[in-house]
């Protein structure tokens, strides 16, 4: 999705920082396997004997790959370690679980050969993974860089007319330093980095950016959001006719 030039010039400064131009390139070009040999494939994938499915696992753990959670062999989940994952629990199922790889990756933050689990019940669903995971590492591997990140919310103020639509925006762009705070006091991890804002007639829809950290921060950015909103509704001297957190104008991770 469309980035601001603010946010995208501090992305490229924490690039230029850890990498310079010529290092930048060598992380990043293709490994052709001559050069740097692939691991061996994981054998029998269409043996589904006792014995293939263990040649398989002992492949994977002579590389130092742990499979007791991925393979059902690490015991139980105790359910007091799920509190705030789940609602009603009842127990677990099971879903078959195959693996792709060697996929040579040449990122930033990502660089090697990786074997990827894969849980699904579509027949063929895996081959084909592996079909392209083949591919590209024998091309040298795939390229990845992050260039930006950020998840959105856009919680939409509906107003009377396009009178009380500017004058609300006249307050709010004073107002947004003191948001950031309200943020603060509701997740540890989120921050606010930018605020865009978009008008329909008398709408006016506000995107608010944030960073997350390692979460994907979906249910984050809405409580954080939910709250600048309050203190929006609280402060604004135009009260709005309606509104709604989300104006379906956010986007994912």
């Amino acid at each position: 999705m469309p980035q601001s030039l603010s946010r995208s010039s501090e992305v490229i400064s924490a690039i230029k920082g850890d990498y310079s131009p010529e290092a930048l390139r060598e992380q990043l070009r293709p490994k052709l396997p001559p050069e740097k040999p692939l691991p061996k494939r994981v054998p029998g994938g269409n043996d589904f004997t006792e014995e293939g499915l263990s040649l398989r696992q002992k492949h994977l753990k002579d590389m130092g790959i742990t499979l007791d959670a991925l393979s059902g062999q690490g015991g139980r989940t105790s359910p007091e370690n799920l509190k705030g994952n789940i609602e009603n629990f009842i127990g677990f199922c099971q879903v078959p679980i195959g693996v792709i790889g060697p996929l040579r990756i040449n990122g930033l933050y990502a660089s090697g050969d990786f074997f990827v689990p894969l849980a699904t019940t579509e027949g063929a669903m895996v081959a084909s993974y592996q079909r392209g995971a083949y591919v590209i590492s024998q091309a040298g591997g795939a390229r990845a860089m992050c260039l930006t990140e950020s998840v959105s919310r856009a919680p939409c103020f509906i107003f009377n007319d396009l009178t009380e639509t500017g004058l609300f925006l006249n307050w709010l762009y004073s107002y947004y330093d003191q948001l950031h705070a309200e943020v603060d006091e509701t997740t540890r991890y989120g921050k606010l980095i930018d605020m865009k804002t978009t008008v329909n007639g008398s709408s006016v829809y506000l995107i608010f950016e944030y960073t997350t950290g390692d979460a994907a921060g979906q249910n984050m950015v809405t409580v954080a959001t939910e709250a600048i909103c309050t203190k929006i509704l609280e402060g604004s001297p135009v009260k709005p006719r309606t509104w709604y957190l989300e104006g379906n104008l956010s986007g994912d991770k």
